[in-house]
């Protein structure tokens, strides 16, 4: 019985000849509720039922055919599922659209809609209107459906009967149609791909024809030129005329008045048509503030190929830092969550290509540091084994602790890397699945910084068995402060950060990773989970230093921590906390009583702090202050015990300064 009524259903509302038969679609809401969106797919219903030319599927009807069809009218956002619920209603075009909660200071929703061919499968066109407030959706409302209706009305019709030379097609005077207008008749052939997604819309005109009487709801033509045929479509105006030997290419963007370039030459702003010879060509669709469009058209003589398409709007940053909502399409959760097994694509999946890439280089990264720490162990430790730590020999005893010492941390280390990039890789997993049904595009951009830093180190040693008394007593205080330049490059995204800080100077390369995963907690507030790294590349050596003043630089610190992120478009507050820091630095060794070298020694445990205040006085510029401090004493005692000289203390106040600049 429902499918007898269904059928009964469909062949009824065919029965309206010469009317454009239409359903609307829910209005998809965009951070907003259902019923705030319901309101608006009633004011489009009531204002559509003002024009004769148009026939509306009733709402409740509407949905008792889908849900017989189980088909469900929510969640049908994309251009696949409006044609298909098109199809089954047998009706010719299909309008949906969204409401977004854009929540801006002057703008608060952004309405678009869309008027969608149930044929060709394609957007014939889009309008999108900016609201101040509630009371401005009535009159755009109004605006937008006067618009559709302009332009739908004599945009196409069809031939319903041919009697020999006579012609009557399904448009008429309620669509504007007038006596002696020509129309040009079409077939159309649809190229589709193999998923059988309609990618180009081939129209080959097959006459023309003159209106010689006009009724209500269709017209009495007769054939100029051609042979029309039942089914035809029929557009106003005569064609385009094809030179001998020679193509139609006609070219339609949305949004409208895009460039279009064949072969890299410019052919002219969208909608147009263009008579080419046959053959190959490149198009390419361009409008500022979208992304372009680059495609091959195959044209044959004595065809017209249409091209349509819709360009995708490119997010500058002042759009997300402006205070407002920009929407984004959902994607498939399932599809993104198996794609972020191979670390990025669940974030490149969604859309968010930035940060994928960024996942990718620090899962990669993260990896690499901890299989080269791990793989020093066993060379660390094999070294270690050739030494006796009871020789009686001074150099023999000390390469065994020193070595002991260096698998020691080098495994903590490597653990400290696999740990923090195996968590990254299974947030990315997890965040992948959630973003893929967010509603808004969330903020993600780079940023380089330049200025200078002031680096104050202290270093503390214990007494060694084998220097002499004076030696000792000048090594166990080092200090060195020094000023040097700064280069930084960084990421911030919405659930990673990723700074490169390199300090130089005629002294010191020094070199700063840190890495966060950001859990947000709010708008603006999120919780870090962050990680650290910075080494050294330079040594004590070649400059002001002697026995009787020896100096000292920065080593090497790696560790992993937690803290808090404040974010506005303005003012960035990062408070970071390190518990858990592994390191090493500089020592000194004397041989004679008159000739001294350095020592590197690992092994040191502790902690670091770390503030970060950031404040842009635009929206891409602005200023960056980062004060770290840092304190880390011997973690692995029996080498000082045994009488060698250690580390025993080592501190370090290091303050960096510069400009910002984020793209």
């Amino acid at each position: 019985m429902k499918r007898i009524s269904f059928i009964l259903f469909v062949l009824s509302f065919s029965l309206f000849s010469g009317k454009i038969n239409i359903s609307i679609l829910r209005i998809e809401p965009i951070g907003l509720s259902s019923s705030f969106s319901r309101s608006i797919d009633n004011l489009l219903q009531n204002e559509f039922l003002k024009y004769p030319a148009f026939t509306v599927v009733e709402r409740d009807r509407l949905e008792s055919v889908l849900q017989e069809q189980k088909i469900q009218l929510t969640g049908l956002t994309s251009t696949v599922g409006a044609v298909k619920v098109g199809r089954i209603l047998n009706v010719q075009k299909i309008i949906m659209g969204s409401i977004s909660n854009f929540g801006g200071r002057f703008i608060k929703y952004i309405l678009t809609i869309k008027v969608v061919d149930v044929e060709t499968g394609t957007i014939d066109f889009a309008i999108t209107r900016e609201l101040k407030n509630k009371e401005e959706i009535r009159r755009a409302v109004k605006e937008i459906v006067k618009t559709i209706v302009n332009k739908l009305n004599r945009e196409v019709g069809k031939v319903s009967v041919v009697k020999g030379n006579t012609i009557y097609i399904d448009i008429g005077k309620n669509q504007g149609v007038e006596t002696g207008e020509l129309f040009t008749c079409y077939s159309v052939n649809l190229i589709k791909d193999n998923s059988g997604r309609v990618i180009m819309k081939e129209e080959i005109p097959v006459g023309t024809i003159k209106v010689v009487a006009v009724d209500d709801e269709g017209a009495k033509c007769e054939i100029v030129q051609g042979r029309p045929a039942t089914g035809n479509l029929v557009k106003p105006g005569p064609v385009t005329r094809h030179e001998k030997g020679k193509g139609i290419i006609s070219i339609k963007a949305i949004p409208e008045n895009a460039k279009a370039y064949l072969d890299g030459q410019y052919i002219g702003k969208t909608p147009l048509e263009i008579s080419m010879k046959p053959g190959d060509y490149i198009l390419e669709i361009r409008k500022s503030g979208y992304s372009s469009y680059r495609g091959k058209v195959r044209l044959r003589s004595g065809r017209k190929v249409v091209v349509q398409k819709e360009l995708k709007r490119v997010i500058e940053l002042e759009d997300l830092f402006g205070g407002g909502n920009i929407p984004r399409e959902k994607t498939s959760p399932s599809t993104a969550l198996k794609r972020a097994f191979i670390p990025g694509l669940g974030e490149m999946y969604n859309g968010n290509f930035v940060e994928g890439g960024v996942v990718q280089f620090n899962t990669l990264l993260y990896g690499a540091l901890a299989y080269l720490y791990l793989s020093q162990v066993s060379n660390a430790t094999d070294e270690r084994d050739k030494h006796d730590p009871n020789s009686t020999d001074y150099w023999d005893a000390r390469d065994y602790y020193e070595y002991d010492r260096q698998a020691k941390a080098n495994m903590l280390e490597g653990i400290i890397f696999a740990g923090f990039g195996g968590l990254q890789y299974i947030y990315s997993i997890i965040g992948s699945y959630q973003d893929a049904s967010a509603e808004f595009q969330h903020l993600s951009y780079f940023y380089i910084t330049f200025g200078g830093a002031y680096d104050n180190l202290n270093v503390q040693t214990a007494p060694d068995r084998n220097f002499s008394s004076s030696f000792n007593s000048v090594v166990d205080d080092i200090s060195f402060q020094g000023l040097t330049g700064k280069f930084g490059f960084g990421f911030s995204g919405k659930r990673t950060d990723f700074l490169l800080n390199i300090l130089f100077s005629d002294r010191i390369v020094y070199i700063l990773l840190s890495g966060d995963l950001k859990f947000p907690m709010g708008k603006n507030a999120s919780i870090l989970i962050s990680s650290l790294f910075s080494i050294n590349q330079s040594q004590p050596s070649g400059f002001d230093w002697t026995v009787e003043t020896p100096s000292t630089v920065p080593g090497e610190k790696i560790g992993i921590g937690a803290g808090f992120k404040y974010e506005s478009p303005r003012m960035i507050v990062e408070i970071k906390g390190y518990p858990y820091v592994v390191g090493s630095g500089w020592t000194f060794i004397q041989s004679s009583s008159n000739w001294a070298d350095k020592k590197y020694i690992s092994g040191l445990k502790g902690w670091e702090g770390d503030l970060s205040l950031t404040y842009y006085t635009s929206m891409r510029t602005g200023f960056r202050l980062n004060m770290r401090y840092s304190a880390l004493s011997d973690a692995y005692p029996e080498m000082n015990d045994a009488g060698f000289s250690t580390i025993t203390s080592l501190k370090e106040l290091l303050i960096n300064t510069g400009v910002v600049y984020r793209f």
